[in-house]
């Protein structure tokens, strides 16, 4: 507080106002910034927990379909054997 009042005091009103001006406005940038890196962050994290989620999905869907082809080619198998059966 006391750099703003020591500006204010060697330089002119309107000199001075656009310091502060300027000094809030790096402040505020500075702040966004930041609050730009940690959303980011949590963008970046919450994206690769989605990945890996998706993966394990992707994996579990590939073994529920190698179990359903086996099943799906006994039943053929068997099919065929009825046929030859009835035949």
């Amino acid at each position: 507080m006391e750099v703003i009042t020591n500006i204010f005091q060697s330089v002119a009103f309107p000199v001075a106002m656009c310091i502060v001006l300027i000094y809030a406005c790096m402040n505020i940038i500075k702040r966004e910034l930041r609050q730009n890196d940690d959303a980011q962050k949590l963008i970046t994290d919450a994206n690769e927990r989605h990945t890996n989620y998706l993966q394990a999905q992707n994996e579990r869907l590939t073994v529920i379909i190698s179990e359903n082809t086996k099943a799906f080619n006994a039943l053929i198998s068997l099919l065929e054997e009825i046929k030859n059966v009835i035949k």
